[in-house]
C-alpha cells in the first residue's frame, strides 16, 4: 500500500506552487496537508462499519486558503489567540505588534503563519507515515523580536491517530504559542452541523473573557454554566446562552509531556 503521496494542489496569486501531501495507513485512514499554512485539508476516517468520511472542514482551491478568514486547518503563529492591544513587554522592552483584530493582535497578525508557504518533505517515523513542515520567521516579522525557526510534523499512526509535533528555535527571547486550527464535523463533511456532537472537557476551570474575548486574568469555575462539559453533553444543549458561542479558553492543571492525560473528547 502507498503510505505517502505528493502532488500539486495549485498555484497562488503570486505564482508560488502549493504542494499537497497525502498520508495513508493500513486501516484506510488518510490525511491531506498543503504547504500553504501547513494546513490540513482533509481527514478521511473509517467509522465502526469501516465507512470512510472526511471529518475535517476545508477549502477546494488555493485562493480560498490565501484568504482563509476562519484559519481553516492551518498552523497559527507566532502566537495563537489574542494579545491585548497588540503589545507586550519582554526583558525591559515593549513591543508593539500589528493590530488585526480591532486594537488587538490575533493569530500572528496581518500575515501570520497560516498565510506563509512552508517547506515540506517526507519524514520517517516509527509510528507511521509523516511529513515535516518548516518555516523561518525573520526578526521583526509582524514586529516580533527574534529569528524563529519552526518545524511542525504531522504523523499518521497505525491506530488512526493524527499526531502533531511542534518545535521552535529562536535567537532572541520571543513569545511562541503554536497550534493547529482545524474544524471538524465527525458525521462527515456536509452532514449537518456539530450541535448534536457530544463533547467532554475534563476540567472545572476556564478563563474569564472580556468583551473582546481576551482573558481578564480571572479563573472561573465552570460548574452550573454552559461551559461545564465535565460530563458528556451536546454542544447545542446550552450554546444559545452564550452571545459568542463557544470561543473560550479552558484551564488544565494536570498532564506532562512525558505523561499526557486526556483533555477533551468529541463523539458523533
Amino acid at each position: 500500500m502507498i503510505e505517502f503521496e505528493r502532488d500539486i494542489f495549485g498555484t497562488t496569486g503570486a505564482g508560488e506552487r502549493i504542494e499537497r501531501f497525502t498520508l495513508k495507513n493500513a486501516a484506510g485512514m488518510s490525511v491531506r496537508i498543503i504547504t500553504l499554512g501547513a494546513a490540513v485539508t482533509e481527514i478521511h476516517v473509517p467509522d465502526r462499519n469501516r465507512y470512510l468520511s472526511d471529518v475535517a472542514l476545508g477549502f477546494d482551491k488555493v485562493e480560498e486558503y490565501e484568504v482563509n478568514e476562519p484559519y481553516m486547518g492551518c498552523i497559527v503563529g507566532r502566537v495563537a489567540n489574542r494579545i491585548s492591544y497588540a503589545r507586550f513587554a519582554m526583558d525591559g522592552n515593549e513591543y508593539q505588534l500589528v493590530a488585526n483584530f480591532g486594537p488587538h493582535h490575533l493569530h500572528g497578525g496581518e500575515v501570520g503563519f497560516h498565510q506563509r508557504v512552508w517547506q515540506a518533505d517526507k519524514l520517517e517515523r516509527e509510528a507511521g507515515p509523516a511529513v515535516s513542515f518548516t518555516y523561518v520567521s525573520p526578526d521583526g516579522e509582524e514586529n516580533y523580536p527574534g529569528r524563529l525557526e519552526v518545524q511542525v510534523v504531522y504523523c499518521l499512526t497505525s491506530k488512526n491517530g493524527l499526531r502533531i509535533e511542534y518545535e521552535a528555535t529562536t535567537d532572541k527571547p520571543t513569545p511562541v504559542n503554536l497550534t493547529n486550527h482545524s474544524y471538524f464535523n465527525l458525521a462527515g463533511s456536509g452532514s449537518g452541523t456539530v450541535l448534536d456532537h457530544e463533547i467532554s472537557v475534563y476540567t472545572g476551570f476556564a478563563t474569564e473573557p472580556d468583551g473582546d474575548g481576551l482573558p481578564t486574568g480571572q479563573i472561573l469555575r465552570v460548574q452550573d454554566t454552559p461551559l461545564d462539559f465535565r460530563q458528556p453533553r451536546r454542544i447545542g444543549e446550552r450554546i444559545e446562552e452564550l452571545q459568542t458561542g463557544y470561543d473560550h479558553n479552558y484551564v488544565f492543571s494536570s498532564g506532562r509531556r512525558d505523561n499526557p492525560v486526556m483533555a477533551a473528547a468529541a463523539r458523533d
